[in-house]
């Protein structure tokens, strides 16, 4: 019975962050390559779009890289729950086989 509650929160734990990579895959670039058609390529104006677009990225890099590294704290702490529950199922189970015995 416990093993099915164990089953249930691996799944419930794989699909949520299936769910999160998911998302962060599909979403659009905002940035473009090139600058827009009115200004001239090789202009300090065009240079500094480009500058702004670079900066856009790196702050949404480092907001994603923010995110998952609160994913992995959420993940290593119900991985701590998880080894917890099993250590208890284990001593039920132990006590059990005593019961048995007994």
């Amino acid at each position: 019975m416990k093993k099915i509650g164990f089953t249930i929160l691996f799944l419930i734990i794989a699909l949520f962050s299936f769910g999160l990579l998911y998302s962060y895959n599909t979403r659009p670039v905002i940035a473009q390559i090139s600058c827009p058609p009115h200004m001239d390529p090789v202009s300090e104006a065009c240079h500094n779009y480009l500058q702004e677009e670079l900066n856009k990225i790196k702050a949404q890099q480092g907001t994603i890289q923010k995110k998952l590294k609160e994913e992995e704290y959420q993940r290593l702490d119900l991985q701590g729950k998880i080894n917890y529950i099993n250590s208890q199922i284990a001593q039920t189970e132990q006590e059990i086989k005593e019961l048995q015995i007994e």
